[in-house]
């Protein structure tokens, strides 16, 4: 399909093949996100117990020239009350992206977002697709940050850990 339109979310160029027999079934998926991420995934499905088991061999996701991958197959959960991810580990290079945890919209979530590594000259790489300000596009340095979401949506426990080496903007260094 040339256009999908999910939540205001534009997909286009929108590849699926699923391959159903009876509870499990085989998918792979390519898209291209509002124009800035390309995913391609490779997995399986299985319905018992109320939940979709979904485990997913192959995660790429591309930002222009920029690829992060998984390292290990993902395995996530769907049921009618959320999600739970148990592992997602993805890297670029040095760079890693890693989740876990459980997201229920109605309930209590826990989830634990980290990034390592990453390097701030890549950001003009994964959005060139974006007009920058002039400052984001001079940037340098490492960052590695993790992210807590917990509690609900009346009583939220957020928490944000940041470490930066060697941050610079042009000739500024912070």
């Amino acid at each position: 399909s040339e256009l999908w339109l999910v939540n205001e979310i534009t997909m286009r160029n929108v590849a699926l093949v699923l391959d159903a027999k009876g509870s499990n079934a085989t998918c792979t998926l390519s898209t291209l996100v509002d124009s800035t991420a390309q995913i391609n995934l490779a997995g399986q499905l299985t319905y018992r117990g109320a939940l979709y088991h979904v485990d997913i061999a192959e995660l790429k996701v591309g930002f222009g020239t920029f690829l992060y991958e998984n390292s290990d197959p993902m395995s996530l959960a769907l049921g009618m009350d959320g999600f739970q991810l148990k592992s997602l580990s993805m890297r670029h290079e040095a760079e890693e992206l890693t989740m876990s945890g459980y997201f229920n919209p109605a309930g209590v979530s826990d989830l634990d977002i980290s990034l390592k590594g990453f390097l701030l000259n890549n950001l003009q790489m994964m959005v060139k697709t974006t007009q920058l300000p002039e400052a984001f596009k001079e940037m340098g340095g490492i960052v590695s940050g993790r992210l807590l979401v917990r509690g609900t949506f009346e009583h939220p426990n957020i928490s944000f850990d940041a470490v930066a080496d060697g941050v610079r903007t042009g000739e500024t260094v912070f």
